[in-house]
């Protein structure tokens, strides 16, 4: 278990919350992040990626699609070269066909790829 500090005060006592990484916490980001991607996508286009596979499927026991592999390495990237608010202040995943001929910004998808911001 982690102990993960939100920079939260409460009576000027910082508040700290556990947090379940499984081994580590970059499995809780990871999972994170495909969480906050399946509600971009929507579920059809989520499933596009993933299969039938349930989407807590993150793990290094897990079968993963290669449309959803290539996703998570270019993520893998982008969390390994996240120096903090700012910076960067946005990055881009390049959808796999056929997503990456959608534009829809209310989804954060731009010219067929997501728009991670911080």
């Amino acid at each position: 278990m982690e102990q993960v500090c939100h920079g939260i005060l409460c009576k000027n006592e910082p508040m700290y919350q556990p947090k379940t990484g499984a081994k580590c916490g970059a499995t809780f980001i990871d999972r994170n992040f495909v969480t906050w991607l399946e509600k971009r996508l929507g579920p059809s286009d989520f499933e596009e990626l993933v299969g039938k596979s349930p989407a807590d499927a993150i793990g290094t026991h897990n079968i993963i699609e290669p449309k959803m592999q290539q996703i998570m390495l270019d993520f893998q990237d982008i969390k390994h070269g996240f120096k903090g608010l700012g910076h960067p202040p946005e990055s881009f995943i390049g959808l796999p066909h056929p997503l990456n001929t959608q534009h829809d910004p209310s989804r954060s998808i731009v010219d067929g790829e997501i728009r991670i911001t911080e």
